[in-house]
This record gives structure tokens, sequence and C-alpha cells, in this order.
């Protein structure tokens, strides 16, 4: 008798599992440890777009695609995978510069609120206090 139910269920997981979304780690860039195999050193590969997302939003330096693997993506997809990288690697870059400043937490808000107020990048808000700071103490 036919089972609609393990048939739908059956059809699922074949999907889920018949989609790969490849990809490569540079392991010199890698934060954390979680992508290291010694069968396959820099290929990698998920079963859904999520997946792939999570996994270059932990690692944005370390997360590629080669030629190879852009084939089995939309172009809508490797769009947004590059925005999730390029903003994820600003932060990664940003957090390290602040971390380097010991900074405190209170500062550090204060950056960010004012990056996001004045639609600035980081860098452009930091030499924007530093130069504000400088025009200040000057003008004293």
């Amino acid at each position: 008798m036919f089972n609609k139910f393990t048939f739908l269920n059956q059809m699922e997981e074949n999907i889920r599992t018949s989609l790969i979304y490849p990809f490569h780690i540079k392991h010199k860039e890698l934060i954390g440890n979680d992508f290291y195999n010694e069968e396959y050193p820099d290929t990698y590969h998920c079963h859904s777009f999520e997946e792939v997302l999570n996994k270059a939003y932990r690692e944005p330096k370390a997360f590629y695609l080669s030629e190879e693997d852009k084939k089995y993506y939309s172009e809508q997809e490797i769009d947004f995978i590059s925005k999730v990288i390029e903003f994820e690697t600003e932060n990664v870059n940003n957090n390290k510069v602040l971390l380097d400043l010991n900074l405190s937490e209170e500062t550090i808000e204060y950056i960010e609120k004012y990056k996001l107020d004045n639609n600035m990048t980081f860098e452009e808000a930091i030499n924007d206090i530093l130069h504000r700071i400088i025009e200040t103490n000057q003008s004293k």
C-alpha cells in the first residue's frame, strides 16, 4: 500500500542529501579548528545553503569558492556569500584592532554607534573621532 507520508519523507531526504554546495578552506587563515580533515585538507561541502553561510560567517578569511565550486551556486548565492564574507572579515579585523587598543566596552560601543549613525566604515569612524579629538586638543 502506498504511504504518502513515507514517500514524502523519503523524497525530502533524497533532495536534502543530493544537494551539494562545495567550498574550500585556506587552513592558514582559520580562526578555529572546525574544518580540519586529513583526507580532504581544503575541500568541503554542505547540503544546504544555510550551512554554507554559517561556514562563511564563522571563517570569513579562510572560506572561499573555487571556480569549480561556483558552478554549483546561483549568482545570487555567490553574491550573498561574498557579502557575508566581506561583512564578517571587516568585523574580525575591527575586533582585532579594538582588542589591540585595549579599549573599554563603553568606548567600543561608542565607536560602533558613531559608525552606524554616520554611515561610515570602521576606519572612517576611528579617523573622524581621532581628528575631532586632535582638533579639540589643539583649540585648547
